[in-house]
């Protein structure tokens, strides 16, 4: 191949990928970018903790603290509480929508409820399930999916704390 068909080559790969470049940023910027950490706000408890963004996780989790369950109707229910850095609790009831199954190669395999959450991030709120678990030995009590960002955010990890969580509750 000769030098000039190999800088046609390279003319070319380039052009192609500074046009799928364009094209991610023109996306991209339809819709706001958030940290890797965030704060999020609890609706109607109002209690507002810091959350890690997770693309990796689809399900977002919550640190759910004395978990009660207990029947209301003839539905399952749960009782928990979850406290945020601050100290500030609040103590949450809500129907169980579904039970998960986590399996783990270095421990036992345990079930999670999962529960309808309204959550309240980058200014924009959203009712999504959540599972309940004991995150106590993790540096963030809310790990927020990508199921609640998808279509909405994008998230990027050079940035922590971009938005506030003030959203009216619909």
């Amino acid at each position: 191949m000769t030098w000039m068909a190999r800088i046609r080559r390279i003319g070319v790969s380039f052009a192609f990928g500074a046009a799928g470049l364009l094209a991610a940023t023109a996306y991209g910027a339809e819709k706001p970018q958030l940290g890797w950490i965030e704060l999020v706000r609890f609706l109607p408890e109002n209690l507002i903790v810091t959350a890690k963004l997770d693309t990796g996780a689809d399900t977002s989790s919550l640190d759910a603290r004395d978990l009660t369950e207990f029947e209301r109707g003839g539905r399952p229910w749960v009782r928990f509480s979850v406290s945020n850095h601050k100290g500030d609790t609040a103590v949450f009831e809500r129907p169980v929508v579904r039970v998960v199954r986590i399996k783990r190669s270095e421990t036992k395999t345990t079930t999670r409820p999962v529960v309808m959450l309204a959550i309240c991030l980058g200014g924009q709120f959203r009712e999504e399930p959540v599972t309940l678990t004991d995150r106590s030995h993790l540096s963030y009590r809310v790990l927020i999916g990508r199921s609640v960002m998808a279509g909405r955010f994008l998230e990027n990890p050079a940035l922590k704390f971009t938005t506030r969580p003030d959203c009216l509750a619909r």
